[in-house]
Protein backbone atom coordinates (compact mmCIF):
# COMPACT_ATOMS: atom_id res chain seq x y z
CA UNK A 1 0.00 0.00 0.00
CA UNK A 2 1.94 3.00 -1.29
CA UNK A 3 1.63 6.68 -0.33
CA UNK A 4 -0.51 7.51 -3.39
CA UNK A 5 -3.01 4.83 -2.38
CA UNK A 6 -3.14 6.17 1.16
CA UNK A 7 -3.71 9.70 -0.13
CA UNK A 8 -6.56 8.42 -2.27
CA UNK A 9 -8.17 6.73 0.71
CA UNK A 10 -7.72 9.81 2.87
CA UNK A 11 -10.05 11.66 0.54
CA UNK A 12 -13.02 9.78 1.99
CA UNK A 13 -12.25 10.66 5.57
CA UNK A 14 -12.88 14.29 4.73
CA UNK A 15 -15.40 14.14 1.89
CA UNK A 16 -18.20 15.10 4.28
CA UNK A 17 -16.25 18.15 5.36
CA UNK A 18 -15.90 19.75 1.97
CA UNK A 19 -19.34 21.35 1.68
CA UNK A 20 -19.36 25.05 2.53
CA UNK A 21 -22.54 26.45 4.11
CA UNK A 22 -24.44 28.97 2.02
CA UNK A 23 -27.28 31.39 2.62
CA UNK A 24 -30.67 29.74 2.34
CA UNK A 25 -31.65 29.61 -1.32
CA UNK A 26 -35.06 30.07 -2.84
CA UNK A 27 -37.19 27.00 -3.50
CA UNK A 28 -40.61 26.43 -5.05
CA UNK A 29 -42.38 25.99 -1.70
CA UNK A 30 -41.63 29.57 -0.71
CA UNK A 31 -44.04 31.08 -3.23
CA UNK A 32 -46.91 29.02 -1.82
CA UNK A 33 -46.01 30.07 1.71
CA UNK A 34 -45.87 33.71 0.64
CA UNK A 35 -49.35 33.43 -0.88
CA UNK A 36 -50.66 31.86 2.32
CA UNK A 37 -49.13 34.66 4.43
CA UNK A 38 -50.54 37.31 2.09
CA UNK A 39 -54.04 35.89 2.54
CA UNK A 40 -53.60 35.94 6.31
CA UNK A 41 -52.30 39.53 6.24
CA UNK A 42 -55.30 40.73 4.28
CA UNK A 43 -57.39 39.67 7.27
CA UNK A 44 -54.90 40.99 9.84
CA UNK A 45 -52.71 43.66 8.17
CA UNK A 46 -50.92 44.81 11.35
CA UNK A 47 -49.86 41.34 12.51
CA UNK A 48 -46.11 41.81 13.05
CA UNK A 49 -45.27 38.10 13.14
CA UNK A 50 -46.98 37.43 9.81
CA UNK A 51 -45.37 40.48 8.24
CA UNK A 52 -41.85 39.53 9.36
CA UNK A 53 -42.35 35.97 8.22
CA UNK A 54 -43.46 37.12 4.77
CA UNK A 55 -40.57 39.59 4.57
CA UNK A 56 -38.14 36.80 5.36
CA UNK A 57 -39.74 34.42 2.85
CA UNK A 58 -39.67 37.10 0.17
CA UNK A 59 -36.02 37.79 0.98
CA UNK A 60 -35.18 34.08 0.68
CA UNK A 61 -37.07 33.93 -2.63
CA UNK A 62 -35.01 36.95 -3.77
CA UNK A 63 -38.11 39.14 -4.11
CA UNK A 64 -36.17 41.95 -2.50
CA UNK A 65 -38.36 44.90 -3.40
CA UNK A 66 -41.47 43.38 -1.86
CA UNK A 67 -39.45 42.12 1.13
CA UNK A 68 -38.21 45.65 1.78
CA UNK A 69 -41.76 46.98 1.57
CA UNK A 70 -42.77 44.48 4.27
CA UNK A 71 -39.83 45.54 6.44
CA UNK A 72 -40.81 49.22 6.20
CA UNK A 73 -44.35 48.32 7.24
CA UNK A 74 -42.97 46.27 10.14
CA UNK A 75 -40.80 49.20 11.29
CA UNK A 76 -43.87 51.42 11.53
CA UNK A 77 -45.63 48.81 13.68
CA UNK A 78 -42.65 48.02 15.94
CA UNK A 79 -39.63 50.31 15.39
CA UNK A 80 -37.48 48.60 18.05
CA UNK A 81 -37.92 44.97 17.01
CA UNK A 82 -34.37 43.72 16.35
CA UNK A 83 -35.54 41.04 13.91
CA UNK A 84 -36.30 43.74 11.37
CA UNK A 85 -32.66 44.86 11.25
CA UNK A 86 -31.49 41.26 10.93
CA UNK A 87 -33.68 40.65 7.88
CA UNK A 88 -32.47 43.94 6.40
CA UNK A 89 -28.89 42.77 6.90
CA UNK A 90 -29.57 39.38 5.36
CA UNK A 91 -31.27 41.01 2.38
CA UNK A 92 -28.40 43.43 1.78
CA UNK A 93 -25.89 40.57 2.06
CA UNK A 94 -27.79 38.48 -0.49
CA UNK A 95 -27.66 41.43 -2.90
CA UNK A 96 -23.92 41.91 -2.39
CA UNK A 97 -24.40 45.20 -0.53
CA UNK A 98 -21.74 44.49 2.08
CA UNK A 99 -21.54 47.96 3.67
CA UNK A 100 -25.32 48.17 4.05
CA UNK A 101 -25.42 44.68 5.51
CA UNK A 102 -22.77 45.58 8.09
CA UNK A 103 -24.55 48.82 8.96
CA UNK A 104 -27.82 46.96 9.56
CA UNK A 105 -26.01 44.39 11.69
CA UNK A 106 -24.44 47.12 13.81
CA UNK A 107 -27.89 48.54 14.48
CA UNK A 108 -29.09 45.04 15.31
CA UNK A 109 -26.32 44.36 17.85
CA UNK A 110 -26.57 47.84 19.38
CA UNK A 111 -30.25 47.12 20.04
CA UNK A 112 -29.30 43.97 21.96
CA UNK A 113 -29.83 41.34 19.28
CA UNK A 114 -28.17 37.97 19.94
CA UNK A 115 -29.47 35.53 17.35
CA UNK A 116 -27.29 32.81 15.85
CA UNK A 117 -27.87 33.85 12.19
CA UNK A 118 -26.68 37.37 12.99
CA UNK A 119 -23.34 36.18 14.32
CA UNK A 120 -23.02 33.86 11.32
CA UNK A 121 -23.65 36.72 8.93
CA UNK A 122 -21.15 38.95 10.69
CA UNK A 123 -18.56 36.16 10.53
CA UNK A 124 -18.96 36.07 6.75
CA UNK A 125 -18.66 39.83 6.47
CA UNK A 126 -15.55 39.81 8.67
CA UNK A 127 -13.99 37.11 6.50
CA UNK A 128 -14.60 39.25 3.42
CA UNK A 129 -12.55 41.98 5.08
CA UNK A 130 -9.79 39.55 6.11
CA UNK A 131 -10.70 39.63 9.80
CA UNK A 132 -10.54 35.88 10.35
CA UNK A 133 -9.96 36.24 14.10
CA UNK A 134 -13.19 38.19 14.40
CA UNK A 135 -14.95 35.47 12.42
CA UNK A 136 -13.59 32.82 14.81
CA UNK A 137 -14.98 34.84 17.72
CA UNK A 138 -18.38 34.99 16.04
CA UNK A 139 -18.36 31.22 15.50
CA UNK A 140 -17.67 30.90 19.22
CA UNK A 141 -20.66 33.10 20.06
CA UNK A 142 -22.85 31.00 17.78
CA UNK A 143 -21.74 27.84 19.54
CA UNK A 144 -22.48 29.31 22.96
CA UNK A 145 -26.06 29.88 21.82
CA UNK A 146 -26.47 26.63 19.87
CA UNK A 147 -23.78 23.94 19.61
CA UNK A 148 -24.31 23.07 15.96
CA UNK A 149 -21.87 20.50 14.44
CA UNK A 150 -21.76 22.48 11.18
CA UNK A 151 -20.53 25.58 13.01
CA UNK A 152 -17.84 23.53 14.75
CA UNK A 153 -16.78 22.34 11.28
CA UNK A 154 -16.79 25.86 9.83
CA UNK A 155 -14.67 27.23 12.67
CA UNK A 156 -12.28 24.31 12.48
CA UNK A 157 -11.94 24.61 8.71
CA UNK A 158 -11.09 28.30 9.06
CA UNK A 159 -8.49 27.62 11.76
CA UNK A 160 -6.93 24.86 9.66
CA UNK A 161 -6.68 27.21 6.69
CA UNK A 162 -4.66 29.53 8.93
CA UNK A 163 -2.44 26.65 10.15
CA UNK A 164 -3.89 26.95 13.67
CA UNK A 165 -4.01 23.20 14.06
CA UNK A 166 -3.87 23.10 17.86
CA UNK A 167 -6.85 25.45 18.11
CA UNK A 168 -8.71 23.49 15.46
CA UNK A 169 -8.11 20.23 17.29
CA UNK A 170 -9.28 21.74 20.59
CA UNK A 171 -12.44 23.02 18.93
CA UNK A 172 -13.22 19.69 17.32
CA UNK A 173 -12.68 17.92 20.65
CA UNK A 174 -15.14 20.29 22.26
CA UNK A 175 -17.63 19.57 19.49
CA UNK A 176 -17.25 15.81 19.86
CA UNK A 177 -17.73 16.07 23.62
CA UNK A 178 -20.87 18.20 23.28
CA UNK A 179 -22.57 16.75 20.20
CA UNK A 180 -20.97 13.34 19.64
CA UNK A 181 -21.23 13.97 15.89
CA UNK A 182 -19.28 11.47 13.79
CA UNK A 183 -18.38 14.15 11.25
CA UNK A 184 -16.58 16.08 14.01
CA UNK A 185 -14.75 12.96 15.09
CA UNK A 186 -13.57 12.54 11.48
CA UNK A 187 -12.48 16.18 11.32
CA UNK A 188 -10.54 15.77 14.56
CA UNK A 189 -8.94 12.62 13.16
CA UNK A 190 -7.72 14.52 10.10
CA UNK A 191 -6.27 17.33 12.21
CA UNK A 192 -4.46 14.88 14.47
CA UNK A 193 -2.90 13.32 11.37
CA UNK A 194 -1.91 16.77 10.12
CA UNK A 195 -0.28 17.40 13.51
CA UNK A 196 1.57 14.07 13.15
CA UNK A 197 -0.18 12.91 16.32
CA UNK A 198 -0.60 9.33 15.11
CA UNK A 199 -1.04 7.95 18.63
CA UNK A 200 -3.92 10.36 19.25
CA UNK A 201 -5.44 9.58 15.87
CA UNK A 202 -5.25 5.85 16.56
CA UNK A 203 -6.94 6.33 19.94
CA UNK A 204 -9.78 8.25 18.26
CA UNK A 205 -10.33 5.45 15.74
CA UNK A 206 -10.27 2.76 18.41
CA UNK A 207 -12.76 4.67 20.55
CA UNK A 208 -15.16 5.18 17.64
CA UNK A 209 -14.88 1.56 16.51
CA UNK A 210 -16.02 0.29 19.90
CA UNK A 211 -19.55 1.60 19.40
CA UNK A 212 -19.79 1.53 15.59
CA UNK A 213 -22.30 -0.98 14.20
CA UNK A 214 -20.29 -1.16 10.96
CA UNK A 215 -16.59 -1.29 11.77
CA UNK A 216 -15.10 -1.70 8.29
CA UNK A 217 -14.75 2.07 7.71
CA UNK A 218 -12.88 2.48 10.97
CA UNK A 219 -10.67 -0.52 10.19
CA UNK A 220 -9.68 1.13 6.91
CA UNK A 221 -8.81 4.34 8.72
CA UNK A 222 -6.90 2.38 11.35
CA UNK A 223 -4.90 0.64 8.64
CA UNK A 224 -3.98 3.99 7.15
CA UNK A 225 -2.72 5.35 10.47
CA UNK A 226 -0.73 2.20 11.19
CA UNK A 227 0.80 2.50 7.72
CA UNK A 228 1.82 6.10 8.44
CA UNK A 229 3.38 4.95 11.72
CA UNK A 230 5.49 2.39 9.86
CA UNK A 231 3.61 -0.54 11.40
CA UNK A 232 3.09 -2.13 8.00
CA UNK A 233 2.39 -5.70 9.12
CA UNK A 234 -0.38 -4.54 11.48
CA UNK A 235 -1.77 -2.29 8.74
CA UNK A 236 -2.04 -5.24 6.35
CA UNK A 237 -3.76 -7.40 9.01
CA UNK A 238 -6.25 -4.60 9.64
CA UNK A 239 -6.82 -4.32 5.90
CA UNK A 240 -7.56 -8.03 5.59
CA UNK A 241 -10.08 -7.82 8.43
CA UNK A 242 -11.69 -4.83 6.71
CA UNK A 243 -11.92 -6.81 3.47
CA UNK A 244 -13.60 -9.76 5.23
CA UNK A 245 -16.16 -7.45 6.81
CA UNK A 246 -16.78 -5.64 3.52
CA UNK A 247 -17.40 -9.00 1.80
CA UNK A 248 -19.91 -9.92 4.50
CA UNK A 249 -21.73 -6.60 4.12
CA UNK A 250 -21.95 -7.10 0.35
CA UNK A 251 -23.54 -10.52 0.84
CA UNK A 252 -26.19 -8.98 3.08
CA UNK A 253 -26.77 -5.99 0.82
CA UNK A 254 -25.12 -5.44 -2.55
CA UNK A 255 -25.30 -1.65 -2.36
CA UNK A 256 -22.98 0.87 -3.98
CA UNK A 257 -21.80 1.98 -0.53
CA UNK A 258 -20.84 -1.54 0.49
CA UNK A 259 -19.07 -2.11 -2.81
CA UNK A 260 -17.20 1.15 -2.29
CA UNK A 261 -16.16 -0.10 1.13
CA UNK A 262 -14.80 -3.25 -0.46
CA UNK A 263 -12.93 -1.22 -3.08
CA UNK A 264 -11.21 0.76 -0.32
CA UNK A 265 -10.41 -2.43 1.58
CA UNK A 266 -8.87 -3.88 -1.59
CA UNK A 267 -6.65 -0.82 -1.80
CA UNK A 268 -5.51 -1.26 1.78
CA UNK A 269 -4.33 -4.81 1.05
CA UNK A 270 -2.74 -3.68 -2.21
CA UNK A 271 -5.15 -5.26 -4.71
CA UNK A 272 -5.56 -2.31 -7.07
CA UNK A 273 -7.09 -4.31 -10.00
CA UNK A 274 -9.89 -5.61 -7.75
CA UNK A 275 -10.50 -2.13 -6.36
CA UNK A 276 -10.63 -0.71 -9.89
CA UNK A 277 -13.12 -3.40 -10.96
CA UNK A 278 -15.43 -2.59 -8.04
CA UNK A 279 -15.28 1.12 -8.76
CA UNK A 280 -16.13 0.55 -12.44
CA UNK A 281 -19.11 -1.59 -11.44
CA UNK A 282 -20.35 1.17 -9.17
CA UNK A 283 -19.95 3.86 -11.82
CA UNK A 284 -21.60 1.69 -14.43
CA UNK A 285 -24.77 1.87 -12.39
CA UNK A 286 -24.28 5.21 -10.62
CA UNK A 287 -22.14 7.33 -12.99
CA UNK A 288 -22.47 10.46 -10.86
CA UNK A 289 -21.40 8.95 -7.55
CA UNK A 290 -18.71 11.45 -6.56
CA UNK A 291 -16.87 9.25 -4.06
CA UNK A 292 -16.33 6.46 -6.58
CA UNK A 293 -15.37 8.88 -9.39
CA UNK A 294 -12.82 10.62 -7.16
CA UNK A 295 -11.23 7.39 -5.99
CA UNK A 296 -11.02 5.93 -9.49
CA UNK A 297 -9.50 9.19 -10.71
CA UNK A 298 -6.87 9.04 -7.99
CA UNK A 299 -6.08 5.47 -8.93
CA UNK A 300 -5.59 6.43 -12.56
CA UNK A 301 -3.31 9.32 -11.60
CA UNK A 302 -1.16 7.09 -9.40
CA UNK A 303 -0.93 4.20 -11.86
CA UNK A 304 2.65 3.25 -12.77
Amino acid sequence: MGPETMRALALFAVVALQCTPTLTAAHPGLDQQIKHLSRALRKDPTNLELLLKRADHRRRARHFRSAHADLRRAQKISPTDTRIQLIWAQSHFARGKWAKALHALKRYFRAGGKRVPAFGLRARLRLRKGNWRGAVDDYGRMLQLRPDPQVFLDRGRLLRSKSRLDEAAAGYRQGVAITGAVVLRLALLEVEKERQNHVGALALVDEAAKTAKIKVDWRIRRAGILHDMGRLREAKVEGRLALIEAEQLLKVRASALNRLRRAKAYLVVGDRPAARADLRLILGRYPNLVAAKELLGRLRQSSP
